[in-house]
């Protein structure tokens, strides 16, 4: 899901999160990965807005834009790694 943000362009290309929510999105075994933002991919841009730090299993490929939230190796998560692999 997209949403406005700064000069026109769009955040979340993943999973969008408002910032005006008090609470935190808990994610468990899904896979948020390659996702970019701008029409020319200028931007990885997987998850903006909380994750719950509690989420289980879960593969992401960027944490740019994901505040607190999931760490990569704590409760079975994978975050930072490229989606191919690599």
């Amino acid at each position: 899901m997209f949403r406005p943000a700064a000069g026109g362009q769009y955040a979340g290309g993943g999973l969008y999160i408002s910032l005006a929510n008090p609470t935190s999105a808990y994610l468990h075994n899904t896979v948020v990965a390659d996702n970019y933002r701008g029409s020319y991919q200028e931007a990885r841009d997987d998850i903006v807005g909380r994750v719950n730090i509690n989420s289980l299993a879960n593969f992401v490929s960027t944490q740019s834009g994901m505040f607190g939230g999931i760490i990569d190796g704590n409760f079975e998560n994978h975050v930072g790694h490229d989606a191919r692999g690599r």
